[in-house]
C-alpha cells in the first residue's frame, strides 16, 4: 500500500511541477509575441503586470495543492485506492 501511494504521489508531483513549466513557458512566449505587436509601452507595461500576477497566483495555487498532497497524502490515496477497488 505504502508504495503505491507514494508512486501516486510522485505522478501526481510531477504533473503539477510540469504544468507548473508549461505555464511558465506559454506566458512567456505569449508576453514576448505581445513585445512584437506594440510599442506602447502602457499596453507592454500592463501585460508585464498582467504576466507576473498570473504567474505568481497561478504557480501559488498550483504550489498549495502540492502541499496539500504532501502533507495529507496517506489519507488522500488511501482513499483512492479504496474507491478504485470497488469499481473493479
Amino acid at each position: 500500500m505504502k508504495g503505491k501511494i507514494n508512486k501516486m504521489f510522485s505522478s501526481d508531483s510531477m504533473l503539477i511541477f510540469v504544468f507548473i513549466g508549461l505555464m511558465l513557458s506559454i506566458l512567456t512566449v505569449v508576453r514576448g509575441n505581445i513585445k512584437l505587436l506594440t510599442d506602447d509601452a502602457a499596453v507592454i507595461m500592463f501585460m508585464n503586470a498582467l504576466w507576473v500576477l498570473i504567474l505568481g497566483f497561478g504557480t501559488m495555487a498550483l504550489l498549495a495543492v502540492f502541499m496539500h498532497l504532501k502533507n495529507h497524502k496517506e489519507r488522500i490515496y488511501t482513499e483512492d485506492i479504496e474507491n478504485g477497488e470497488k469499481f473493479k
